[in-house]
């Protein structure tokens, strides 16, 4: 009880507001012993192998510095400085008159976040001895807001997640996302520099306006920015310990070669039937390893690629759907015959184009082995795919596609270059419509090389591609961080490699990103046949 409430007494202050005419004492009574200024959580956030110090201006700007380290894998140590701005395009549109977008309400506030990692055996290297984080970490874990240095409740209590982490994590990418019982962070405010955060009248909170949700949004983007940085360095420490499922299946079979190379050394002990019975059943458990991994991998991979590229023309479809109901509607009426006849017309053309989106799609859908095909027809269909959607972003796209024939898979091609192009069109949106520019390019480059590129107008890259091309790392604030991964995973299926052309030097390229796959040269592909 004692423990409890000096705990929940301590953290009436930010640890980081250095209040000096301010301090929290409990005194004890009779045998009850008060807790020592160790047992604080401010005592073990140095421990923490996850940090992240920022600072979010008026405007929506991030400054931060990000910083990973474990004593037991001192060669992972890194730190990286970002300044991005945070402001979503969809939640902060362009003013249709004066320009620029709309600013955030809340004012500009610090943010700091401490991250532990959840296994027995990462909180033992941290800590010593997991006891530690039980009696400190745990019982304090949470995101908290303080104004003035003050603490304003419930943010930060045990049952109050503010922030959904608890949900991200469950609803999501569980590994990569954080939960509240890994994580202690403060949030400061100012009664002068965030005077739309406004107490409710019983002080329960923050009164839910348009500054507190801006508030959240700017906090909540902020946090991806960290987990994006974090999910790197969890990866790499992961493999470090030989925790990721390649290293897994390589233990497996490095298990049944173990078990192969006993049996060759006991052949004289058994007879030649059974030796050779047992080396066959273990060929065929082998092979039945691979097979399952694959059938299992395999339709995750399909089942993300198409759910991606169905978003894109489903709705297109459902638009001129909707549409022909509309217009047939109107057919049925009484109107003069010139203008039945226009309407059925219109009704025509909108079907077919609903037909050939739907015959696309289904071309997504459709398995199908490698064959010879040609890259530049599949990025052309791609594009049909899309081209409802870069046209009501009000940007310009330019084809350039020579034609180049390659052996691959036509439903994944089209999958990879939807990603690329819906990429191009999401982060161009912050730009005026004049200013957006997609380029769809096709050809033979880098010594012979079938190469497909999609560059745009854009920021281009804020990260490097390898790192971007990880599992479950986005920038976008709603994104799952799958496509890039994806796109790598098809390039990688093909015996290419996603690359980043941004600074190949090679002509046309727009000034943004400049994402693409090179395949094998044709002369390789054509030996392989």
């Amino acid at each position: 009880m004692v423990d409890t409430l000096s705990r929940n007494m301590s953290g009436l202050a930010s640890p980081f507001a250095g209040l000096k005419d301010f301090s929290v004492s409990l005194d004890a009574l009779g045998d009850l012993t008060r807790p020592s200024s160790r047992d604080t959580i401010d005592s073990v956030l140095s421990s923490a192998p996850y940090k992240f110090d920022a600072v979010i201006d008026g405007m929506g700007n991030l400054s931060s510095r990000y910083a990973f380290f474990r004593p037991d894998l001192p060669d992972l140590k890194r730190t990286q400085e970002t300044r991005e701005n945070l402001l979503d395009p969809t939640k902060y549109p362009r003013r249709p008159l004066t320009g620029g977008r709309r600013e955030p309400t809340c004012g500009p506030f610090k943010f700091k976040l401490y991250t532990w990692d959840l296994r027995a055996s990462d909180k033992r290297a941290v800590f010593g001895d997991i006891k530690i984080y039980n009696a400190l970490v745990k019982p304090n874990s949470g995101v908290r807001v303080f104004r003035d240095g003050f603490r304003i409740l419930p943010y930060g209590n045990p049952d109050d997640d503010w922030l959904s982490l608890d949900a991200r994590r469950v609803g999501g990418t569980f590994e990569s996302q954080i939960s509240r019982n890994q994580v202690f962070g403060t949030i400061e405010i100012t009664s002068k520099g965030n005077p739309g955060l406004r107490d409710k009248s019983d002080r329960g909170g923050l009164i839910d306006n348009e500054a507190f949700k801006d508030f959240v949004h700017l906090t909540t983007k902020a946090i991806g920015v960290f987990v994006r940085y974090r999910a790197y360095d969890h990866n790499l420490v992961e493999k470090a310990y030989g925790r990721t499922r390649a290293d897994r299946l390589a233990r497996i079979q490095k298990g049944l070669t173990e078990i192969e190379e006993k049996l060759f050394k006991a052949r004289g002990s058994l007879s030649a039937e059974t030796t050779d019975n047992l080396l066959q059943l273990i060929a065929d458990i082998r092979t039945e390893v691979t097979e399952v991994v694959e059938q299992i991998e395999e339709p995750l991979l399909v089942a993300a690629a198409v759910g991606l590229s169905y978003m894109v023309p489903s709705h297109e479809a459902l638009r001129d759907l909707q549409r022909i109901k509309s217009i047939l509607q109107r057919a049925v009426s009484v109107v003069p015959d010139g203008k039945t006849k226009n309407d059925l017309e219109m009704a025509w053309r909108l079907a077919a184009r609903a037909d050939e989106l739907v015959t696309n799609l289904a071309k997504v859908f459709r398995r199908g082995r490698f064959k010879e095909i040609r890259l530049d027809l599949v990025a052309s269909q791609a594009y049909d795919l899309i081209k409802e959607r870069i046209q009501d972003a009000h940007t310009k796209c330019t084809l350039s596609l020579k034609q180049v024939s390659i052996k691959g898979s036509e439903r994944l091609l089209t999958t990879f270059i939807l990603n690329l192009l819906d990429n191009s069109i999401y982060w161009l949106q912050p730009l005026e419509p004049g200013k957006r520019e997609i380029q769809l390019i096709v050809g033979m480059m880098d010594d012979n090389h079938p190469t497909v590129i999609v560059s745009d107008s854009g920021p281009g890259l804020h990260d490097d591609l390898e790192f971007l091309a990880q599992p479950y790392i986005s920038n976008k604030p709603e994104g799952m961080g799958l496509g890039l991964y994806i796109a790598s995973e098809i390039a990688l299926a093909h015996g290419g490699r996603l690359r980043d052309f941004s600074k190949s030097g090679l002509p046309g390229l727009l000034k943004g990103a400049s994402v693409g796959m090179t395949f094998p040269r044709t002369d390789i592909q054509s030996a392989a046949k």
